[in-house]
């Protein structure tokens, strides 16, 4: 198997961080269910993943791995 590079497996990161993202906020708001005690510390922790991951890709930076690393 051959293995990500840095930069697309940012970018795979971001995509999956971005699309939990709206999809929690598309079944919240317009489906209108409420989120059990879990999911609110699931939330917590995903938007802010996909605001770094999508900065470290427009930056092109590697400290923003560090930073998801952490929120992980």
């Amino acid at each position: 198997m051959t293995r990500l590079s840095g930069e697309t497996a940012l970018g795979l990161a971001w995509i999956i961080a971005l699309t939990a993202s709206l999809a929690v906020l598309f079944i919240g708001e317009v489906l209108g269910q409420t989120p059990c005690v879990l999911c609110w510390f699931q939330r917590a922790f995903m938007f802010p993943l996909a605001i770094i991951l999508g900065l470290g890709l427009w930056w092109q930076e590697a400290p923003s791995e560090g930073l998801c690393v952490e929120l992980l």
